[in-house]
């Protein structure tokens, strides 16, 4: 471990981890056909698993492929003022916190036009980050829009993705769109599993534990005790320090020392 001579508060630290931890692992999908597929049925046929989502086949010399390379996508046009939108009811077993990413893109024939994508989850409006004035173009650009950290009851409801456009040559093209349990830890430290699992971990000051062990990344952290007077601890180890490696980089980060702030 390499100590930042930055110090960190906790959790933004541990939000580091969060994400770090969110990228990799294989949770379970909440979404039904992610990959908006459809267009076996023909090209404009409705989306599987998807109310009010048509599929669409670009043939424009592969230039709109996106970076999966599947040529199948959602379409949501406007007509002005505009809106269409995809729903889908979706099974929540267990309450916790949940992140949605979708790989979207604005197409358009005609010139400064734009798009903007919102999603709703059981009524409730959930601000997207990259969703809002995508330029349209007839070449696709492709960027992700996301939403982290969504505080999701159990149940059984509706998910909405909805485009507003300003005229009906105006399209949202969803190339693909997930919702996953969000994992985490903090403290002494309490773990958030994959699945929704609530576990607690009882170790010793100056032990490393393993977090995450993939093909892709590996995850270590240091346990150690929080200061809290001359020579006085909070009792207890907490996650002091975090190691990152993947293939060709390794990352530190140091939540700030032992001195509890």
């Amino acid at each position: 471990f390499v100590r930042s001579k930055k110090k960190m508060k906790a959790g933004a630290f541990l939000l580091s981890l969060l994400l770090c931890l969110v990228a990799v692992a294989q949770g379970a999908e909440i979404l039904q056909n992610p990959d908006m597929n459809g267009c076996e049925n023909g090209n404009g046929a409705p989306i599987t698993m998807w109310t009010g989502a048509r599929s669409y086949t670009y043939v424009l010399a592969g230039a709109n492929t996106p970076p999966s390379g599947d040529t199948c996508f959602a379409s949501l046009f406007g007509v002005a003022p505009g809106l269409e939108t995809a729903t889908q009811s979706i099974t929540i077993s267990t309450a916790g916190n949940y992140d949605f990413s979708a790989l979207i893109g604005c197409y358009t024939l005609s010139p400064n036009q734009f798009c903007t994508m919102t999603l709703s989850i059981n009524g409730q409006n959930i601000p997207l980050a990259a969703a809002t004035d995508l330029p349209g173009t007839q070449i696709i650009s492709y960027a992700p829009a996301t939403a982290t950290g969504i505080a999701l009851p159990a149940g059984t409801y509706p998910l909405a993705i909805s485009v507003v456009n300003p005229s009906s040559d105006v399209a949202i093209v969803v190339a693909s769109a997930s919702l996953m349990p969000a994992g985490g830890g903090s403290g002494d430290p309490h773990m958030v599993g994959f699945q929704g699992q609530h576990f607690d971990y009882i170790g010793e000051a100056g032990q490393v534990i393993n977090l995450v062990t993939d093909p892709e990344l590996q995850v270590n952290a240091l346990l150690n005790l929080q200061q809290v007077g001359v020579n006085s601890f909070m009792p207890g180890p907490v996650m002091m320090e975090m190691a990152f490696m993947t293939r060709g980089h390794t990352v530190t980060i140091n939540a700030g020392g032992y001195k509890k702030e």
